[in-house]
């Protein structure tokens, strides 16, 4: 008797960024853990359907902002800050605060070709902003 397993397993590519870094689409399902003590942008490739990053703070960050910014006016959904639920509707940038990230705080960024959908959790308020 055979047996099959249809599942698909996937494993995220852990990457520590510690500087600017600008992302291709090659960099779709990779996790990004900001590992700088000074902040840095990320820049997302074009839309694509199917990219798909998540970005995970790995360390606190002692005196800027890390910010990830979209193409263009593309950026939908939001996050959970502090319990509350903050939105994004056609924004261009994503600030992940100084002084208010907490190690473990994540985002959760996927595109379908048209739109980059944001989701995530940060814990302390403020800790993420959209523009």
């Amino acid at each position: 008797m055979s047996t099959s397993n249809d599942l698909v397993r996937e494993r995220s590519k852990f990457v520590d960024v510690t500087a600017a870094k600008v992302l291709t689409l090659a960099d779709s399902g990779n996790t990004f853990v900001l590992k700088a003590a000074g902040g840095a942008a990320i820049t997302l490739p074009a839309v694509a359907e199917g990219f798909k990053i998540k970005v995970i703070t790995g360390l606190a960050f002692a005196s800027t902002a890390w910010t990830i910014a979209c193409p263009s006016a593309i950026g939908q959904g939001g996050a959970i800050v502090n319990s509350v639920f903050v939105a994004a509707s056609d924004e261009t940038t994503i600030t992940v605060a100084h002084g208010a990230e907490s190690i473990g705080d994540y985002l959760e960024i996927e595109s379908d070709g048209t739109s980059y959908f944001i989701n995530g959790v940060g814990a302390l308020a403020g800790a993420y902003t959209f523009a």
